[in-house]
């Protein structure tokens, strides 16, 4: 291939790339990369539009907590009940153990789970937390799911 026909084709990749990049930032904002509540430091759970949308109650709630290779110990409890529209699974898991998380803004903020009672996904290596509701995995942000009245939520480290 001779050089000027490679150079057509880095410059036609590279203009391909920065219209891709540049469509993102136009469609997402300049949100859709960072983590951690950068640029929205007045946001508060407490204050989220989004977490009214939930029942307003649930109850009869079994929470599990495995803490797999880290310690290999399980935490259960029982008949948990939440009300003023603080029933999804992080409100859940944060009104039985101490939690830490980050926030990663997509559509509306999505909580993810870093830590729970001092156990966090980097002590074991490549692991994070996830959950699942009465045996099926939720592929949402803690913040995103509110399970019914009488299920099983169960926290793990994958």
């Amino acid at each position: 291939m001779d050089r000027k026909k490679l150079l057509y084709i880095i410059i036609s990749l590279s203009l391909v790339i920065g219209i891709v990049i540049t469509m993102n930032i136009v469609y997402f904002g300049t949100d859709w990369f960072q983590s951690g509540g950068n640029n929205h430091s007045d946001y508060t759970w407490a204050s989220d539009e989004h977490r009214l949308t939930f029942p307003e109650t649930i109850f009869n709630i079994t929470l599990e907590v495995y803490y797999g290779e880290a310690n290999g110990t399980i935490e259960t409890y029982q008949n948990i009940a939440l009300n003023d529209h603080y029933t999804t699974i992080f409100d859940i898991l944060n009104a039985c153990c101490e939690v830490e998380y980050e926030i990663f803004w997509w559509t509306h903020p999505t909580f993810f789970i870093t830590s729970i009672n001092d156990v966090q996904e980097s002590d074991v290596g490549q692991h994070w937390w996830q959950f699942e509701v009465n045996g099926t995995y939720i592929p949402a942000g803690a913040n995103a799911y509110s399970p019914g009245n009488h299920s099983h939520i169960r926290w793990y480290l994958t």
